[in-house]
């Protein structure tokens, strides 16, 4: 009875420790590895119309790992499934693979696995598989998703933790509207201000202009960077005069792109000469004979290009006009200096005229003078009694036969 009694006692106190140490001893005993990852990789993408590319399942061990399967599902609407090959993930071993079944019908690829031949095991991060792909011509996103996944160790499946993903398919263009030059016909070496606005429904990736200049030569201009909200700008200047053709590309992350139509503005000169510090000056006295008397008209003419061409209009005392070219001075002076042009009695009046290469005119305002008779002898424009006097006061005086200038009046001898 006694050993029974202390037998009883003894399982009694067993079960006391027992209920004592029961938490410690299933602390030590639960599973003590994390999740093994299994995702698409990249989790998300975009791709254009008729590409190709390869997603990859990717897999990190939460422990040592030896076998994998699982099967794949997409939208056979946007993309097509070409091949699955062998990842990296049991690279150095040697293994098993099998690159399952694909229906492009039904958008499927099953029995998909791997395995490791013989002993072995791998705890570091790989490729599973590896999968290529190729979009089709509609817009949209087609998941990725993956089914029936298993990882194993030696002997078991491991607890997973998946993540599927997407791909989205896009056969947009980016669209460009609003295409201005600003001014659309600019002065040579001003600044013509071309916009556009460009959207996508993804993201523009880039932006170019591209000029035609009048001499057929080319440039093609990235502003991409240019850019206020939507709206891209290429703001120069232009010192070739004439019409310039330019047009906008643009494309999006994929590789879809799209050329505007062409657009046009103008270069030229739309500035006049400048026609300053006109001058007179002239023989004292003025005489109309050209071995004694001469006028001397002298002006400066500017022009932001080139001055072409400077004329002086001469309205005779006739009412007949005559247009003679100025001289070129120096800098950017214009005269002329002429006997012969002022040759008769009378009044006159004359203005400059001054054109540049592209014909922009400038035109002066008009000055008035008069020419006296020679036998004006005291040159106040009256012939009188007094003129007579002046002769006679030099009457009878010996010389050359005829009139003789002196200082400011004109005498008359006999040999």
């Amino acid at each position: 009875m006694k050993n029974v009694y202390l037998s009883k006692l003894g399982a009694i106190f067993i079960s006391i420790i027992l209920l004592i140490l029961l938490p410690a001893t299933l602390t030590v005993t639960s599973d003590p590895f994390e999740d093994t990852e299994v995702s698409i990789s990249p989790a998300s993408s975009i791709v254009g119309p008729s590409k190709d590319f390869i997603i990859n399942v990717y897999c990190v061990p939460g422990q040592p790992i030896k076998a994998f399967e699982f099967r794949l599902s997409f939208d056979e609407t946007l993309v097509l499934a070409n091949e699955v090959t062998e990842g990296d993930i049991f690279e150095g071993f040697t293994t098993f693979f099998n690159e399952g079944t694909i229906d492009n019908s039904s958008g499927t690829i099953v029995d998909v696995y791997g395995l490791i031949l013989g002993a072995g095991n791998t705890s570091s991060p790989g490729i599973l598989a590896s999968i290529s792909f190729t979009s089709k011509s509609s817009n949209g996103a087609s998941s990725l998703s993956l089914y029936d996944v298993g990882i194993t160790n030696e002997t078991e499946y491991v607890s997973i933790a998946v993540t599927s993903g997407t791909v989205q398919v896009d056969a947009n263009a980016p669209t460009i509207s609003g295409i201005t030059a600003t001014p659309s016909y600019q002065e040579i070496s001003g600044f013509v201000n071309i916009s556009a606005t460009v959207t996508d429904n993804v993201a523009v990736d880039s932006v170019f202009v591209g000029i035609t200049y009048p001499d057929d030569s080319f440039e093609n201009l990235s502003i991409t960077a240019n850019k206020i909200g939507n709206s891209y700008y290429c703001n120069q200047s232009y010192d070739l005069s004439g019409s310039y053709s330019y047009k906008i590309w643009a494309n999006d992350t994929v590789g879809n792109s799209f050329l505007s139509a062409a657009s046009t503005f103008e270069i030229g000169d739309m500035t006049s000469p400048v026609i300053s510090n006109i001058l007179f000056a002239s023989s004292s006295p003025l005489d109309t004979d050209p071995s004694f008397g001469w006028v001397f008209i002298s002006c400066d003419v500017t022009d932001n290009i080139e001055v072409d061409d400077v004329f002086i209009n001469i309205t005779n005392p006739d009412g007949s006009w005559n247009n003679i070219s100025l001289t070129k001075g120096s800098g950017s002076s214009y005269y002329i200096n002429s006997s012969t042009a002022f040759s008769e009695v009378g009044n006159y009046s004359y203005f400059i005229w001054a054109d540049d290469s592209e014909n922009n005119t400038d035109v002066s305002s008009s000055f008035d003078f008069s020419m006296p008779p020679n036998w004006d002898i005291d040159n106040n424009g009256v012939i009188n009694i007094v003129d007579l006097l002046l002769v006679s006061n030099v009457y009878d005086q010996s010389g050359i036969s005829g009139w003789i200038r002196g200082t400011g009046k004109k005498v008359c001898r006999r040999s």
